[in-house]
């Protein structure tokens, strides 16, 4: 028992180690080696097993440490890294796969059976035949300077002629001697015996020279009386009458040895004797009388064709042709048997019951003819090789003896049964979306019949491309195909599989080659997984996209896509590319909490047909108000088949170059303020940021004024709009600056307090967006319009003329009315101004009002 290094411990059954007489031994520290193990009396195997260690090598585990320091002045200093780690090693142990071995049998003498020749036909020949093997479980061994030798001995009949030892017929002589049978088998080169069979050899030759010819030709021959037969027993009868002897055959080792073909030369039964002689001793002799030594001449020979070829699910079938004379007074029958072609380890056929799988029923046989074996049907666990074994039997009314058994592993009665071999290709690559399928080749021998059918099946498995021993369980299946009918070889295409998103990748085809016999359906074949014939590798589309970056309100904005890699040319297929908008956070860009779902959904544009990889823009979109700052584009790449739409790639939400920033132009006012009667009320939108050249778009700024409660509480409802200070039709806006709204001179009925809201609005393409609604009751915006004061009566008359009452009243009332005038036209002065060009200027010179523009 060989080891290697490393190895532990070793153990065996079925014997016992030299070195320690235990069925465990250890060997730890010898390195490569081997031990001596006796076998157990009585075992037929020895099984040895044995146990490892291997020591790994020491590895370095680093522990990284970092220290922070300042300096004196308390600021941050250097930062030290310092590594350590300590030395560990790791030991593998395991056990070797159990190792059996047979044991050579013990040596005995060999085994020596004989098989006669069945059956002859006068004028034939006939021979016998000696197998020297060795007996079962034992090796031989071989007898020194060892032969045979062989003695025909015809059966004595009441009647029939009698026959010396070199099968001529004995006559009668002139005193005849009784008849007696010898006791013990004739050898060759020994003196002939004392009891021999009556008469004596006829020598024509003398006859004639004698007597003449004529007088020959006339003698009588001896015949075998009842009286003679029934005063012998059974061996005596059986060795009464030899007729042929050959001797001397050298048996050097195991074989067949074969007498030299004898001619025969009358009817009847002829029993074989064998004996083998060793060294002048006698270490073999046969029986009289037993039927495989036996050959019936002028009975019926047996001859057998078995079908060379068959299939599976095909009827297998023997054909005997028997021949010769036919016995009245026995009845005969066949038997055919069919083995496994199996060998023993010499590589002789063996035909034994373990291997037997088709027997048939005793078929009477009458006459010469074919007779032709039942048969059976060929199935998947026969083998690939059947050997047949026919058995003529004779039944003389003790019961049927055998007369004839076929030679196991003949070649006309080997039947080989084809099988079918499945070779298969799979493609090279694929799409997603495309349509793929596995081919197999079938070859070999395979047939549709009513007792087998053949189907194909596919199955497809996530694979990987660094895979060293490939996998195929239900946990990476990807799909598995109907069955496709097998009918005849040739080649055979699996069911279309649809290749979906999410199969990138490698795809491992596996075929299977199922056999339906009846209601049992069994799978025969099956290929290999992650064989190199069987991979597919599926790409898929990818989608690379940059979006505006930033805009003004109202700008056009933009997507473009690049298709990148292959896409699927199946004549039914088609693909374009959407791109979807959402409202996005500009906090939430490049992050994953970005959500673009139906909520905050803005837009989504016609699809853009894509024929092959390249760039893809998307429709013009206007930058709408209501779209927010902050702008998520998703391309989304469609595949659509059969009325049936796929998505194979879909952008990221919140992606920074998916994302664009939408600005949206400010807007502050101021009111007139406070204002006497007949003074101007209006009030001032000042404008700043970024504005769309667009032809289609333009912008007005809308100023709606509204009345205060009694209370000075200002609600901005639509009940208290004061119409007469509103501009609802608005300025028009077309660039940053201030904008004023028409003028309206105070009257009574305008007296009161009250509050400017402004509203930028974008016209696009007829249809008004509201950009911005100023606050209500905004300081800036609140306006006043004051009265006059005017007494309602003149004072009271006083006696005594006027007093001083009257030169208070009219004091007063001159300083009201001069302070209004005054206020009215400081108020006029600061307001008045006008647009020049773009330009807002007021009346009274002043700077035109900055502009910055983000880019």
């Amino acid at each position: 028992m060989a080891y290697p290094a490393g190895t532990g411990e070793l153990s065996v059954s079925g014997g016992l180690f030299v070195r320690n007489g235990g069925t465990s031994l250890s060997v730890a520290g010898s390195g490569s080696s081997a031990r001596y193990v006796d076998v157990s009396e009585g075992e037929r195997q020895i099984t040895v097993n044995g146990s490892w260690l291997a020591s790994g090598t020491r590895g370095w585990e680093p522990v990284l440490d970092i220290y922070n320091t300042s300096t004196a002045s308390g600021g941050v200093g250097q930062r030290l890294a310092v590594a350590t780690g300590e030395s560990t090693g790791k030991d593998l142990r395991g056990r070797f796969d159990a190792v059996a071995v047979k044991v050579p049998p013990p040596f005995a003498d060999p085994q020596a059976v004989t098989q006669a020749q069945p059956s002859a036909d006068v004028g034939g020949t006939m021979r016998d035949t000696l197998v020297v093997s060795e007996a079962p479980d034992t090796r031989a061994r071989l007898w020194p300077e060892a032969v045979a030798d062989f003695t025909a001995y015809l059966m004595p009949e009441v009647g029939a002629p009698k026959y010396g030892e070199n099968w001529e017929p004995l006559f009668a002589a002139a005193e005849p001697v009784s008849a007696q049978a010898e006791s013990v088998q004739p050898r060759e080169n020994e003196p002939p015996s004392d009891h021999q069979v009556p008469g004596t050899p006829l020598d024509r030759q003398n006859v004639e020279e004698a007597e003449g010819a004529e007088e020959a030709e006339h003698a009588e021959a001896l015949r075998w009386t009842a009286a003679e037969l029934e005063s012998m027993s059974a061996g005596e009868r059986c060795v009464a009458q030899p007729v042929y002897r050959q001797g001397g055959i050298p048996i050097p080792g195991l074989g067949e040895y074969q007498t030299a073909e004898v001619s025969v030369r009358s009817p009847g039964t002829i029993n074989w004797v064998e004996r083998i002689v060793s060294q002048g001793r006698t270490v073999h002799e046969g029986t009289c009388g037993v039927p495989n030594e036996r050959t019936v001449t002028e009975q019926p020979g047996v001859v057998t064709q078995a079908a060379p070829q068959a299939m599976i699910g095909e009827l297998l079938t023997d054909t005997a042709t028997v021949t010769g004379r036919f016995s009245p007074n026995a009845q005969y029958s066949l038997r055919f048997e069919a083995y496994r072609a199996e060998e023993s380890v010499e590589g002789v056929p063996l035909c034994t019951a373990e291997n037997r799988i088709y027997r048939s029923e005793s078929i009477p046989v009458s006459e010469p003819g074919d007779v032709v074996a039942p048969g059976f049907v060929a199935r998947w666990e026969h083998g690939t090789k059947v050997w047949w074994v026919e058995t003529l039997s004779i039944d003389t009314g003790s019961g049927p003896e055998r007369l004839h058994r076929g030679t196991c592993g003949l070649d006309t009665e080997t039947t080989e049964i084809g099988r079918p071999e499945v070779a298969t290709v799979a493609p090279e690559t694929a799409v997603v979306g495309d349509v793929i399928r596995d081919t197999a080749l079938v070859t070999g021998d395979l047939t549709e019949t009513e007792h087998a059918r053949w189907e194909l099946t596919f199955a497809g498995y996530r694979g990987s491309e660094d895979a060293t021993t490939p996998v195929c369980t239900a946990g990476n299946l990807l799909f598995e195909t109907g069955s496709t009918p097998v009918t005849e070889p040739g080649a055979v295409e699996s069911e279309a599989v649809f290749v979906p998103v999410g199969w990138a990748g490698p795809v491992w085809w596996v075929e299977t080659l199922w056999l339906i016999e009846g209601d049992t359906r069994t799978p025969v074949i099956q290929g290999d997984c992650g064989a190199t014939q069987e991979r597919t590798l599926v790409t898929e589309p990818g989608v690379a996209t940059r979006a505006s970056t930033v805009v003004a309100t109202g700008e056009a904005i933009r997507d473009v896509a690049e298709v990148t890699g292959d896409l699927t040319q199946r004549e039914d297929a088609s693909h374009d590319v959407v791109f979807e908008g959402y409202r996005g956070d500009a906090r939430l860009t490049g992050t994953d909490a970005a959500q673009c779902v139906t909520d905050n959904a803005l837009f989504r544009t016609e699809p853009v047909p894509v024929t092959a990889s390249g760039e893809i823009e998307s429709s013009e979109v206007t930058a709408l108000p209501e779209f927010g700052d902050t702008v998520w584009w998703v391309a989304v790449l469609r595949l659509h088949v059969d009325g049936a739409t796929s998505e194979l790639v879909r952008g990221v939400c919140g992606a920074p170059e998916e994302t664009t920033t939408v600005q949206t132009p400010h807007v502050r006012t101021e009111s007139a303020g406070t204002i006497a009667l007949g003074s101007e009320m209006y009030d001032t939108a000042i404008v700043e940021g970024r504005f769309a050249d667009r032809p289609e778009v333009s912008y007005r700024v809308w100023f709606t004024a509204y009345a205060a409660d009694a209370d000075g509480t200002l609600t901005c409802t639509p009940d208290r709009v004061i119409p007469a200070l509103s501009d609802l039709e608005g300025v028009a806006v077309d660039g940053p600056g201030r904008y004023v709204s028409r003028r309206v001179t105070a009257t009574p009925e305008l007296v009161g307090v009250g509050g400017f809201v402004e509203t930028l609005v974008m016209r696009e393409s007829g249809k008004d967006h509201v950009m911005s609604v100023g606050e209500c009751g905004a300081a800036s915006e609140r306006f006043e319009v004051l009265a006059a004061v005017v007494p309602d009566a003149p004072p009271l008359a006083r006696t005594g003329g006027p007093g001083p009452a009257v030169f208070l009243w009219g004091s007063a009332g001159l300083l009201l009315m001069a302070l209004a005038a005054g206020v009215a036209v400081l108020a006029r002065r600061r307001r008045e101004r006008r647009i020049l060009g773009g330009t807002v200027q007021s009346a009274a010179p002043m700077q035109s009002v900055p502009t910055k523009f983000i880019d």
